[in-house]
């Protein structure tokens, strides 16, 4: 059972403010997520749109600091996940074995997304922020990334197909990330055929923290860059090669 937070506002009238999420996940002692149940009849937006009002400053913001999970669901509609501060139009669906015919949605994606390795796994290779905004990965990013990162541990390449907005550029990020982390001695190179959309994959890794990537400015520095150890991150014109 989570411990009930009680937020004391300042000023000349004090008010208390109770809020209580139905259950709160913890690892070794910290909460690290919330999840919101309503009944069968009730929609899986109010679920949603109370977390969020829970985050508001009079109510238990505080309590938000170390979550980074929270989820909304019921038995008919299934489960939607967010993080603190996504908005309620941007909170997701997960989808796995689409072909399983359990009835309670709820709990067939809960079980899937709080497994415990997954849950963790999430959380320290997932979770990025773009332009100041924490954001979660959405279904179809996290397994186009665990099956690169089979490919790249076989030492294989690969293609991963992407439509208009579906989320491309955060793909990248997050898998470069988990690159650099896990191989001290790699190096990639982003490669694009305009201008201007290299310039724009050099803002998104700036705005997700990767403010080593570096930008070649003509054939001639990007076979410069290439004969170095560093930069390991670098972006450039597929023309330049």
């Amino acid at each position: 059972m989570a411990e009930e937070v009680t937020i004391i506002s300042t000023g000349l009238a004090i008010e208390i403010k109770n809020k209580l999420p139905d259950i709160v996940i913890y690892v070794n002692g910290i909460a690290l997520g919330v999840i919101e149940l309503k009944r069968s009849i009730v929609s899986i937006n109010e679920a949603i749109r109370q977390s969020i009002g829970n985050q508001n400053d009079v109510f238990i913001q505080p309590f938000f600091a170390t979550i980074q999970f929270i989820f909304a669901g019921n038995d008919t509609q299934g489960l939607r996940y967010g993080t603190i501060n996504t908005p309620e139009k941007y909170y997701l669906k997960w989808k796995e074995n689409i072909k399983d015919n359990t009835q309670n949605l709820l709990d067939k994606y809960l079980l899937k997304m709080c497994n415990k390795e997954r849950f963790l796994e999430i959380i320290y290779d997932f979770i990025i922020f773009d332009g100041g905004i924490k954001k979660l990965p959405r279904v179809h990013q996290y397994f186009g990334i665990k099956k690169a990162q089979e490919f790249i541990n076989r030492y294989e390449g690969g293609i991963i197909w992407h439509t208009q907005g579906s989320g491309k550029s955060i793909v990248m990020v997050m898998l470069a990330k988990w690159i650099l982390e896990n191989n001290p001695k790699a190096r990639i190179a982003i490669l694009t055929d305009r201008d201007e959309l290299d310039k724009q994959i050099e803002q998104v890794f700036k705005e997700a923290g990767e403010k080593a990537i570096y930008r070649t400015s003509s054939v001639k520095d990007l076979m410069h860059q290439l004969e170095q150890a560093t930069p390991r991150l670098l972006c450039s014109l597929v023309q330049e090669l």
